[in-house]
């Protein structure tokens, strides 16, 4: 319940009209004592060109990344092919420490407006720096729909889904978030706003620290 009222704080302030917005650093929900000490984060893709606008929030075990109004796809007959789907990678490297950690759950926030005949998709994968192995999450959403599209920490992966930095090494995290709108003979829209992360954390023994 918790985390899902954090959602929906960060997600209320940035669906107000802009003109009513305040700092982020007065509305996004104050950091606690986190295990997981977050050292660097750089944005970039073609949702959040150079990070213009890109912003994050640690608290505890959960990382909110807040997305730019970029991070918009959209379709119709006056967009571009390639307006339909845009997307914003998060690398982000922690401080070191005697744990390892994973992705247990996602949640996040958006807006749609979807005319009968469009979809939208929304994607997040995630690998940690020089492993083979790659992790994903994805939701649909059918029209008719002109809402808020979100979803909360309620669905947690399964043990054997989860991705392990590998004890022993630091390895940047590289998280891919994109949001694509399906071909429409109307206008189609969708934005991706906050993605909350949540990690699990295990200790690592006889790693050689």
């Amino acid at each position: 319940m918790h985390a899902r009222l954090c959602l929906w704080t960060l997600f209320a302030f940035f669906t107000q009209p802009l003109a009513a917005q305040l700092d982020l650093e007065a509305r996004v929900p104050p950091g606690g004592g986190s295990a997981l000490k977050l050292q660097s984060l750089v944005f970039n893709g073609s949702g959040c060109p150079q990070g213009v606008g890109a912003r994050s929030q640690i608290q505890g075990d959960v990382l909110w990344l807040i997305f730019p109004n970029e991070l918009t796809a959209e379709s119709g007959p006056d967009s571009a092919p390639s307006q339909r789907r845009k997307n914003c990678i998060a690398t982000l490297r922690f401080a070191p420490s005697l744990q390892s950690y994973a992705i247990e759950s996602l949640a996040f926030g958006a807006l749609a407006s979807l005319p009968a005949d469009a979809d939208a998709k929304l994607n997040v994968s995630w690998f940690h720096e020089g492993q083979g192995q790659t992790a994903s999450f994805a939701e649909t959403l059918e029209g008719p729909w002109n809402d808020e599209w979100y979803a909360d920490f309620s669905q947690p992966f399964r043990p054997s889904e989860l991705l392990w930095k590998p004890c022993g090494l630091e390895r940047a995290l590289n998280i891919n978030s994109s949001v694509l709108v399906s071909d429409s003979a109307y206008d189609a829209r969708a934005q991706l706003r906050v993605l909350g992360v949540r990690f699990k954390r295990k200790n690592c023994l006889n790693t050689g620290y």
